[in-house]
């Protein structure tokens, strides 16, 4: 490839003139000089170990010189200066780029240790030129022009979605002054707005900023602020803080839809929108799997009785000292006739009651999860529709896991997705947690019994710590003889897996409440049914893979990773219009980090207004406050051209005021 050596004598010398960007293999180096770049597992061959001394070049240009000199380095490197795989164009281009940034640092026997190669083959390098080949060059012609028309298609996007953000909020705004004339006299129709405010505006547009970080446009993250900052700032002044409160002033009566908020359009990503509805789909295929198991047991049970019947009896008629009678005969088949069509019975019961319905529900959470499929964009009618019903059962869940079943039951009637939400699943939760409160782990026995293959295989010991608590609470009234027995019966089979805690725990024996200290006094400690309470509570969500957190605070958490700044944090610099500042939802936002925006969007503090060519930042002289032209302008017309920050109280002329310019 590279003829640097001929029998003419010619070589060849680099006559670039402008240092190309560096290379990934030169950045490497430049990013980490200790650690040379292993390009090969055969280094050897290449780095310059030889036996003798070579030869240098020939000092007469003659063909037989060249040819000797050829033959010496042959010897020397037999599988080449650069054997196949050991340097590519990229590394051999970023050796001398290396070389021409700092001759002196770079040197030929440096470079050779750093690339692993011997000094006369960095001399070869240095002196070749390459230069890519007609179809490489078109090529990286081609994705330039691809990337340039990316650019300008990208400035375009962002310029119309930046005027439909702005449109939507004059529309909202007019919107809004029209409402509150009507809404004047009208306390419960104004209260119900300021629901819709709460609970859709602001979590649905969070919602948006979820199906926009899952795009691959995340530049537009500062427009969807300013619009959310609009309507937070809307839903605060109408004395509305928290959903909970809102749900305890409208519960028992029907909450009206709100209107979509327009937000920027973007392709869904249906992969990142279903990461959500893993247990939306695994709660009822449980439930079915719990049927399935149901009535697999039944017809084992009741088919060996029948099969057993039929071999004692084909038995009894096969032997003729057996006395079997044909009434005998009639009567026994007709026993197993009645236990087949016993067996019947129940199946179609068990079918019609928890079968067919779990089938249905099934049926009707794929037939949801299908609908967004097909959905092209989030701006799409659909996807508004099958975002709210989203939202819907967000806020069931949300309720259920805070205790307000009620609440919950409610909703999921007047919105009929009584068959998208797993009310059934949180009242058997509730019904357990309430028997482990109580101090009875019957109920929480019954389910690991039900569930006992599933526990097995995520290896779950909640079975033997109920035992364990049902033992202490036994010696704990001093029944010695009753907890004697139920470890024998139910303790010792753990032994393989919880030997240490058995044994602690048969120490009980010989220290009551009373006189117990150390692990002993912790094992009658009564915060152990607490501990049984979460881990419980951790084994059905793992069984269901429901998470620990709703699902409402988990969206939540994607939009306001988004939004997060660290002047949200500051008492000084927080917006009241700034959802993360808010002391609701900022609660939520202080584990997830902080937001990275490739482009910022700046908003003044004064008129809430975002600062752009025509509404250009102007900072003061002398603490460097930034404000909008427009506001800035309204204060000097009305005190005689002089303006005031209005965070530090410093005073100037408005002709003293500095532009900013945005870069």
């Amino acid at each position: 490839m590279f003829s640097a050596l001929s029998i003419r004598g010619i070589l060849f010398r680099p006559t670039a003139t402008r240092i190309q960007p560096i290379s990934r293999s030169a950045r490497s180096i430049l990013d980490d000089d200790t650690t040379p770049v292993d390009l090969s597992e055969d280094n050897d061959a290449v780095d310059g170990i030889r036996r003798r001394s070579q030869p240098g070049p020939p000092t007469e240009p003659t063909p037989h010189a060249w040819s000797v000199h050829r033959t010496s380095l042959k010897e020397a490197f037999p599988d080449g200066w650069n054997p196949p795989r050991k340097l590519s164009r990229e590394a051999m281009e970023g050796l001398r780029q290396l070389h021409r940034l700092n001759p002196e640092t770079f040197s030929t026997p440096v470079l050779a240790q750093r690339f692993r190669i011997s000094p006369e083959a960095v001399r070869r390098i240095l002196k070749s030129r390459w230069t890519p080949s007609t179809a490489r060059r078109q090529q990286l012609v081609k994705r330039e022009a691809e990337a340039r028309a990316e650019r300008g298609a990208r400035s375009e996007r962002e310029r119309v979605e930046t005027e439909e953000v702005l449109r939507s909020k004059r529309d909202f705004r007019a919107a809004r002054h029209t409402e509150e004339g009507l809404l004047s006299n009208n306390p419960r129709r104004a209260f119900m707005s300021s629901f819709q405010t709460l609970s859709h505006s602001i979590i649905q547009t969070l919602l948006g900023v979820i199906a926009v970080s899952a795009s691959s446009d995340h530049e537009n993250f500062g427009m969807l602020r300013v619009s959310l900052r609009s309507d937070a700032s809307y839903a605060r002044r109408r004395r509305v803080s928290t959903v909970e409160k809102v749900f305890q002033e409208i519960r028992g009566s029907k909450v009206a839809r709100p209107l979509l908020l327009r937000t920027m359009t973007s392709k869904l990503n249906v992969e990142g929108t279903l990461l959500f509805e893993q247990p939306f789909v695994r709660v009822p295929y449980e439930n079915y799997r719990k049927v399935f198991r149901t009535t697999q047991r039944n017809v084992e049970r009741d088919m060996k009785a029948v099969q057993a019947s039929a071999t004692d009896l084909a038995r009894r008629s096969s032997d003729a000292d057996s006395g079997l009678t044909p009434e005998a005969a009639i009567h026994s088949i007709d026993a197993m006739i009645a236990n087949v069509e016993n067996l019947k019975r129940k199946l179609a019961d068990l079918h019609s009651t928890s079968g067919k319905p779990t089938q249905d529900v099934i049926r009707e959470r794929l037939q949801h999860l299908a609908a967004v499929e097909t959905v092209p964009s989030t701006a799409d009618p659909d996807f508004g529709r099958w975002a709210d019903t989203r939202l819907d059962r967000w806020l069931v869940d949300w309720a259920l896991r805070s205790g307000r079943e009620r609440t919950a039951r409610q909703i999921a009637k007047e919105r009929h997705i009584e068959t998208l939400v797993d009310i059934d699943l949180f009242a058997d939760i509730k019904r357990i947690e309430a028997a482990l409160a109580g101090h009875s782990c019957t109920e929480a026995l019954a389910w690991c019994s039900e569930n006992k293959s599933t526990l097995k295989k995520m290896k779950c010991t909640l079975e033997f710590d109920l035992r364990l608590q049902e033992y202490i609470e036994l010696t704990r009234a001093s029944k010695r003889t009753e907890a004697i027995e139920y470890s024998r019966k139910h303790l010792v089979a753990w032994q393989d897996t919880h030997l240490e805690q058995i044994q602690q725990a048969v120490a009980l024996l010989a220290f009551p409440p009373e006189t117990a200290y150390g692990r002993y006094k912790r094992l009658y400690d009564a915060s152990r049914w607490m501990s049984l309470i979460q881990t419980f509570r951790i084994a059905i969500y793992s069984l269901n893979t429901l998470p620990t957190e709703p699902l409402l605070n988990l969206s939540l958490y994607a939009g306001l990773a988004s939004l997060r700044l660290p002047a949200c944090h500051n008492h000084a610099t927080r917006n009241v219009d700034c959802p993360v500042c808010d002391a609701t939802l900022g609660a939520l936002a202080t584990d997830v980090p902080f937001s990275h925006h490739a482009n910022s969007t700046i908003v003044c503090y004064i008129s809430g207004k975002i600062m752009d060519a025509d509404n250009m930042p102007l900072a003061f002289p002398g603490n460097g406050y930034v404000y909008s032209r427009e506001a800035m302008e309204d204060m000097a017309a009305r005190t005689g051209g002089v303006v005031t920050c209005p965070r530090s109280g410093a005073s100037c002329r408005y002709t003293e005021l500095r532009r900013v310019y945005i870069s």
